[in-house]
Formats: C-alpha cells, structure tokens, sequence
C-alpha cells in the first residue's frame, strides 16, 4: 500500500519544483491538487521500482543487484531506497551518484 508521507521526501520534491517551499502558499487550490498529484506519481515510481528490486532479490538473495534511476529516486536514500528499505528492512543497499 502506498502512503503520501509529509516527509524529507516531500520537503525535496516541493524545492525542486517550486524552488522555494514557502511558495505552496501561493499557489491555487487547482495548482496545489496538481503538484500534490504530481507528488503521488512520482511516489508510485518509487514503489514500483521499489517492488521489482525487492521480487528480485527474493528470487537471488546471493546475488549483487544493480538498479539504474534517475537521482531525485535515490539521492540522500529517499525515495526508491526509502521504499526499499521499508519493504525489506535488512537489505543492504548503497547509493553511487555521479
């Protein structure tokens, strides 16, 4: 089940799209629901890569896994690696960003 937190993670992702938190009190109701929208799909990425990493390694436990994303999925282990590490509390996860 997925879950909109009011987290670090949404804290990052209103930054990156306002540029400045304190903006969200500027915006419409409309432009809100929409951002908020945006937010919820952007979490559903996260779960779903969250989910094939997790079935994955169920099936090759011994097995090193390499996942690819984009680095707002992964920087400061927010999003995907949040995701992931919920699902599976012991895995053992590391973060390269260029």
């Amino acid at each position: 089940m997925m879950v909109l937190s009011e987290d670090e993670y949404l804290d990052k992702f209103l930054e990156t799209m306002l540029g400045d938190k304190e903006r969200i009190k500027t915006l419409s109701p409309n432009k809100l629901n929409t951002l908020y929208l945006y937010y919820g799909a952007q979490c559903i990425k996260d779960e779903t890569m969250a989910e094939s990493i997790l079935d994955i390694y169920k099936s090759n436990p011994n097995s090193p896994i390499i996942h690819f994303n984009g680095d707002f999925h992964s920087n400061n282990f927010l999003g995907t690696v949040l995701k992931l590490s919920r699902r599976n509390p012991d895995i053992k996860i590391a973060v390269i960003s260029p």
